[in-house]
């Protein structure tokens, strides 16, 4: 990657952590895999950054919950609730992936739970992080037959029409 060869860590962790997403989305798990752990290990051992680090343990737990691997998204998760943040970004990643991992699990109203509590990660409902439209995207199936199948519609569905209408103001 161009920041690598740049000296730019930053640059490179966000470029791989992109990267991680796009594959993840793509279903192409084993560079979902490459790209996430490669993001951990910049924002962990090079930039010493807690929301990288939380933000490269989710996307770790996603990958291992898109091979149905729950033993290993489990320690992923747990190991980014280990690391506290405050930004409403990786809070709402870490809620989307219990979440995850909840249906996975046979929990349902766990993850419904953990879907109310990504809602109110930011003050405005329409505000969200960068990969949250793809964990939604990923929990309405698992969500058939359940309390939290409304729940991602009506998120799902502000999100949209809020995306085709004017511009929120910036604080």
């Amino acid at each position: 990657m161009r920041f690598r060869e740049l000296v730019n860590p930053r640059g490179e962790a966000a470029s791989e952590r992109l990267a991680a997403m796009v594959a993840l989305g793509r279903g192409d798990l084993g560079a979902a895999f490459r790209h996430a752990l490669s993001t951990f290990s910049l924002y962990n051992q090079r930039i010493a950054d807690p929301w990288g680090r939380v933000e490269g343990s989710l996307l770790l737990a996603q990958v291992a919950l898109a091979e149905g691997s729950l033993q290993r998204a489990q320690e992923h998760l747990r190991e980014a609730e280990t690391t506290q943040v405050d930004e409403a970004e990786p809070v709402q990643h870490r809620h989307l992936t219990a979440a995850w991992l909840a249906f996975a699990s046979g929990k349902p109203d766990q993850a419904y739970e953990h879907i109310l509590q990504a809602r109110r990660a930011f003050p405005d409902v329409r505000r969200t992080g960068d990969h949250t439209p793809l964990l939604l995207r990923r929990l309405t199936p698992l969500a058939q037959q359940t309390p939290s199948a409304l729940l991602l519609a009506e998120w799902q569905q502000l999100l949209d029409t809020s995306a085709t209408s004017t511009p929120l103001p910036l604080p």
